[in-house]
């Protein structure tokens, strides 16, 4: 089996070509401007012919025109997760339909790849920070918090003498800042370890042992030397979830 997996999040779109067993290859590519992301997803999937693509958004409209692009391309049948394929992760969200098809996929491998543990937490840093807990083979529930770069971007948007600055400038040592582009980045980047600190903590709290703490998201290598707390890190957490759910399908097909 050969499955192209799409992943479009707000900034950044990944997309992967695996089989059953792991993904073969991955790229990551800008979600905006919209013309030249289908520019590359059209060079990077012509001739492919997988047996299957499975696409999770949480750009809902791009989606037809994406759905379009790759069923032209690949000659494949093109679904979208969770609309026209369900992840087979039971729920307590109060209204299934609301939760973002990224942070179940993400959840639902963390379910596959960490069977053993009782409670799985992931971690998904990217534009916005959420926080998600599996216990028991179920989707418990989570945060949801404005990710580094979104709350640097509102901080300068909304004040009239903090600059917008870039997180390069942030030391990875714990110190405080002596300049306002120091105090701003170290507390950006400090401020999110201690939310992801101590958001795991009062969740491990709550659910049974053994705990996995999972960090994924196109800004977890910049904070994962900063901190204990991760089990594991996969940047490509939700694409793993699309493969665990292609694995899924496969076998139901068998029975």
């Amino acid at each position: 089996m050969h499955v192209v997996l799409v992943d479009v999040g707000n900034s950044a779109t990944k997309i992967a070509l695996a089989t059953e067993d792991s993904l073969l290859w991955h790229k990551v590519l800008k979600t905006q401007p919209v013309d030249t992301l289908i520019q590359t997803l059209q060079a990077q999937t012509s001739g492919l012919n997988p047996d299957l693509c499975l696409l999770c958004s949480v750009v809902p409209s791009l989606n037809a025109k994406l759905i379009e692009i790759l069923k032209t391309c690949l000659h494949s049948p093109v679904k979208l997760v969770p609309q026209e394929i369900p992840i087979p992760l039971a729920t307590l969200y109060t209204n299934p339909a609301q939760l973002g098809s990224d942070r179940l996929a993400a959840a639902y491998a963390a379910k596959c790849l960490y069977s053993t543990a009782a409670t799985q937490i992931i971690v998904d840093v990217g534009t916005a920070l959420t926080i998600d807990c599996v216990s028991q083979e179920c989707f418990q529930g989570g945060f949801i918090l404005a990710g580094p770069k979104l709350a640097l971007n509102a901080l300068a948007q909304h004040t009239a003498l903090l600059p917008k600055i870039k997180l390069a400038a942030a030391s990875p040592s714990f110190h405080l800042g002596r300049t306002t582009t120091e105090c701003i980045a170290q507390g950006a980047l400090y401020g999110t370890i201690v939310q992801i600190e101590g958001l795991c903590a009062r969740i491990k709290q709550c659910f049974q042992a053994p705990h996995v703490i999972v960090g994924t998201g196109g800004f977890i290598g910049n904070l994962q030397h900063l901190t204990s707390i991760f089990t594991a890190i996969y940047p490509e957490l939700v694409l793993e979830g699309l493969r665990c759910l292609a694995c899924h399908l496969t076998k139901v097909e068998q029975h």
